[in-house]
């Protein structure tokens, strides 16, 4: 019998391999036809030369040789792949993972029915077909056992995935508040990461990863602190404040909370501030009892249902213990502080504040120290909200800091108090920096303001006797409150404002005005007529170096401090040039004024004889007019004022000119 011919029942398509013609692991197909079917290889079996063999652990090319997406194709198997081996010519058709073969096709793993867990998983994968981390379930009727997930793994798909750290989207992904479904993990959450989209399953608070689960970690074997808790809180499943507590036989070792913490469910709990019920609750005699905080007492407050657990008298909070505090009655400063802090209830940098009756003298911060809590801390450098938490007006508040402030960083959360500008940290008090005594200049100044408490500006003055040198503003800069302000530039009332005769008064400017503008209330500190600012100062603009006419001369006198009618005088040596009155012009002073038509005494007055002078006019004259002392200075008989300068003149019927000769006729030279 051939495969695909009329057939009416399976025993005429197969045979046991005697009968001649009939072909093993096929049937008679009778979809389409009731009465007469048509002889096919059975699923499992695949056709090859009209006999049916094993699809399963047959050779293969590719995946689709071996299984079919909706069954269509007889003799091909659902959920098999073409195996890739070291030797892809080898390769050969099994079940693809999570699926085991079941007779001649691959059935589903998880969900089935076994005999024992290595029916379900394989150790190292090596069996197609098997699922790791699963087992066979133990119920109540043995027979009824199926494979599943382990506890700690879920099935995704048809494997069984690890739980924690997968992916999730609420606490029921993880957990299964009666451990009725295999593959969930209890005590477990789906932590809220900064992004949803992150969240995993992790042990919630008070509980750890162990293995795959999540175990209790308080009462546990551990044997580090770090074993038991975790410093900022950013690993799950550990518990803040708690500590591997050290036994008489280390292996023992079990978490516990900490001094001054006890348990409450599975976390540590802060004892001080805490509801109790009577004081046995807050301390223990021996400190036998971790936990518990000596010299507490439970506090009989009105209502005894808000008692709580609180130092007591005579002991102050210092972290969660109780130590001696402050405000409490002393006789001496050592009985509030200890050099190295090695006693309990003493406070660093405090004092025996001396009251009127010394029999009611407490224990206080020292100046520059506060109270925090129950101990004394340095204000300077402090974290502080407001200057308020920094200073104090009249210096009435022990432990506050005259003259600081809380400095306004980028992050207001990051304000720390510090000395106000002008003042400097002096031990743990602000003092003024102008006039209090130093040895160089850094004493007095920052170059970029970067250091608070110190004047940008101020110089450490050079006086007769070094050791007497004070911090004060350098030259060009004045004492402004407390600090250097810069005197050019800034407002003032008259010249005297701005400059000083003898340059005797630190922080005034030489040879500066206070310039009369239009609104005299507007006036400021500017250089006078014939200086210019350099740097901070006045320096005269003549005979100084320039690079060219515009560093000496303004067009309209409208900048104050450069000088009209003077040029950057070209030397030989143009690195050497300086600020110079141009030809025809004079230095009158420190600016420079026109020549002819000016008083002079003497011809020399006018002129240079080989124009090597600056400023000077060749061929002019000191004219002898009738008044000697109103002689002006003149072009001499021949030549004729061209700008400020004489030049050449000729005669045309006996009036004289200046022009540009280009003939000689109609004209006569001048007499020589």
């Amino acid at each position: 019998m051939m495969l695909h011919s009329s057939c009416t029942d399976d025993s005429t398509c197969s045979g046991d391999g005697i009968e001649h013609g009939k072909v093993e692991n096929s049937y008679c197909d009778k979809t389409t036809n009731a009465s007469n079917g048509v002889c096919k290889c059975k699923d499992g079996f695949a056709e090859k030369e009209n006999k049916c063999y094993a699809v399963l652990q047959s050779p293969c090319t590719n995946d689709s040789t071996c299984t079919a997406a909706e069954k269509k194709e007889y003799g091909k198997v659902d959920n098999s792949v073409c195996a890739n081996t070291t030797n892809p010519l080898k390769r050969i058709c099994k079940c693809k993972d999570g699926f085991a073969e079941t007779g001649n096709l691959c059935s589903r793993v998880l969900q089935s029915p076994c005999t024992n867990d290595s029916t379900c998983t394989a150790a190292e994968k090596k069996e197609y077909g098997k699922v790791e981390n699963s087992v066979c379930a133990n119920t109540t009727n043995p027979l009824k056992r199926i494979c599943k997930c382990k506890d700690g793994f879920a099935e995704t798909g048809n494997l069984c995935s690890r739980v924690l750290q997968s992916p999730c989207t609420n606490d029921s992904t993880c957990t299964a508040a009666e451990k009725k479904e295999y593959g969930k993990v209890e005590n477990s959450v789906c932590a809220n990461a900064t992004d949803p989209q992150k969240r995993k399953c992790k042990c919630k608070d008070g509980f750890a990863e162990t293995g795959n689960l999540c175990s209790r970690v308080l009462q546990s074997p551990c044997t580090n602190d770090s074993t038991c808790t975790a410093a900022e809180k950013k690993e799950y499943g550990k518990v803040d404040n708690s500590v591997c507590a050290n036994t008489t036989n280390p292996l023992k070792r079990i978490c516990k909370c900490k001094d001054g913490f006890a348990e409450t469910g599975n976390s540590c709990s802060r004892v001080l501030q805490s509801p109790c019920t009577n004081d046995s609750t807050c301390t223990a005699a021996e400190k036998k009892e971790y936990g518990k905080v000596e010299n507490s007492v439970c506090a009989n407050a009105t209502d005894p249902q808000k008692r709580k657990c609180k130092c007591k008298d005579g002991f102050a909070e210092t972290g969660n213990l109780c130590s001696r505090v402050l405000q409490s009655p002393c006789t001496n400063d050592s009985t509030c502080t200890a050099a190295e802090k090695k006693e309990y209830g003493k406070v660093d940098n405090s004092v025996c504040a001396n009251t009127t009756n010394p029999l009611k003298r407490i224990c206080k911060c020292k100046d520059g120290f506060a109270e925090t809590g129950n101990s004394c801390s340095r204000v300077l450098q402090s974290p502080c909200t407001n200057d308020s938490t920094c200073t104090a007006a009249e210096k009435k508040e022990y432990g506050k800091v005259e003259n600081s402030v809380c400095a306004n960083a980028t992050d207001p959360l990051k304000r720390i108090c510090k000395c106000k500008d002008g003042f400097a940290e002096t031990g743990n008090l602000c003092s003024r920096v102008l006039q209090s005594p130093c040895t160089n200049d850094s004493t007095c100044t920052a170059a970029e303001k970067k250091e608070y408490g110190k004047v940008d500006n101020s110089v450490c003055a050079n006086t007769t006797n070094p050791l007497k040198r004070i911090c004060k503003c350098k030259d060009g800069f004045a004492e402004t409150g407390n600090l250097c302000s810069r005197v050019l530039q800034s407002p003032c009332t008259n010249d005297s404002t701005c400059t000083a005769a003898e340059k005797k008064e630190y922080g005034k400017v030489e040879n500066s005005v206070c310039a009369n503008t239009t609104n005299p209330l507007k006036r400021i500190c500017k250089c006078k007529d014939g200086f210019a600012e350099t740097g901070n100062l006045c320096s005269r603009v003549l005979q100084s170096p320039c690079t060219n006419d515009s560093t000496c001369t303004a067009a309209e006198k409208k900048e104050y401090g450069k000088v009209e009618n003077s040029v950057c005088g070209n030397a030989t040596d143009p690195l050497k040039r300086k600020c110079k009155c141009k030809d025809g012009f004079a230095e009158t002073g420190n600016l420079c004024s026109r020549l002819l038509q000016s008083p002079c005494t003497n011809d020399s007055t006018c002129t240079a004889a080989e124009k090597k002078e600056y400023g000077k006019v060749d061929n002019s004259v000191c004219a002898n007019t009738t008044n000697p002392l109103k002689r002006i200075c003149k072009c001499k008989d021949g030549f004729a004022e061209t700008g400020n300068l004489c030049s050449r003149g000729l005669s045309r019927n006996g009036t004289w000119c200046v022009t540009t000769v280009t003939t000689t006729k109609d004209y006569q030279m001048p007499p020589s």
